[in-house]
Formats: C-alpha cells, sequence, structure tokens
C-alpha cells in the first residue's frame, strides 16, 4: 500500500494543496520559544512535525472561529500519514495568521502558550489511558488468578 489511493480520495474531495508536515515545520519553528521546542522533540520518539502542525491548525482555526469564519478540520484541511492536505485558498489564513505572529510579541506568546499546552493535555490525556488500561488488566489478571484458587479449594 503506497498510499495513492489515499491521495486520490482527497483529490476527490478538493484537497489539491498537499505539504509535507515537515515543510510546515521548518517555516514556522522560529516562532516558537526553545522549551516548547523541547517538548516537541522528545528523546527517543521521531520529530514532532505533525503534531506542531496539527496543534497549530488547531490555533488558526480557534482564530478564525473568534473573527466569525468557518475554518475546521474536514471544511478547510485534512491531515495524512505524512502530509496535511487543504482546500483552495484554505493555507491563506494560516500564512496571515503566522505573519500577523511575526510582528506582535504577545500574539506570538499567546500562540506559543496555546499550542505548548495542547501538547501537554494530549501527553497528559495518553498517561491516563495507560494507566486505566494497566489498572483494568492487572484486575482482570487478580480475578483470574484468585478464582483459580477458590476453584481448587473444594
Amino acid at each position: 500500500v503506497t498510499g495513492m489511493f489515499t491521495v486520490l480520495v482527497l483529490m476527490a474531495h478538493a484537497y489539491p494543496t498537499r505539504i509535507p508536515y515537515a515543510d510546515l515545520f521548518d517555516r514556522y519553528k522560529s516562532m516558537l520559544p526553545g522549551h516548547i521546542l523541547g517538548l516537541l522533540m522528545r528523546p527517543g520518539r521521531g520529530g514532532g512535525a505533525r503534531l506542531f502542525v496539527e496543534q497549530m491548525l488547531e490555533v488558526v482555526a480557534d482564530e478564525e472561529r473568534s473573527s466569525g469564519r468557518e475554518y475546521s478540520k474536514g471544511k478547510e484541511f485534512a491531515l495524512g500519514t505524512s502530509k496535511v492536505f487543504f482546500r483552495p485558498q484554505s493555507v491563506e489564513p494560516v500564512d496571515s495568521l503566522l505573519a500577523a505572529i511575526d510582528g506582535d510579541v504577545a500574539k506570538r506568546n499567546r500562540v506559543a502558550q496555546a499550542i505548548a499546552t495542547s501538547i501537554i493535555r494530549r501527553r497528559r490525556y495518553r498517561q491516563q489511558c495507560y494507566i486505566r488500561t494497566g489498572g483494568r488488566l492487572l484486575v482482570i489478571l487478580r480475578r483470574r488468578q484468585n478464582y483459580w484458587k477458590w476453584f481448587h479449594q473444594y
């Protein structure tokens, strides 16, 4: 499976512009402070380009919604395994927001903070899922062990 079928489906749904995550990450990573880049580039894991682009697009969607325009995942862009797909003229809000960020330090800090909190929130959610799954597995194993101990007593 090369992903060509997925590309054809996305093209049929009118997502002609496709940009690799690494390109967007390289273009806009300069707006992030070093500690947030450290959150993205964890040792032992791959690069955080997809995570950064996903969070950046969420921030852009929030900014567009606050100004009264609709910009959301599925309507204006779609996320693939290695690229983000945009509808025609849907890259403009991303470029305009990030161009406005270059001049305004407060807005840059707000966007960086939003990206950092969403990354941290996602990590906490994943940790909680692992803890819940491990706890449930332990309960199941203990019940199974205790059942056989009780069964063999009589």
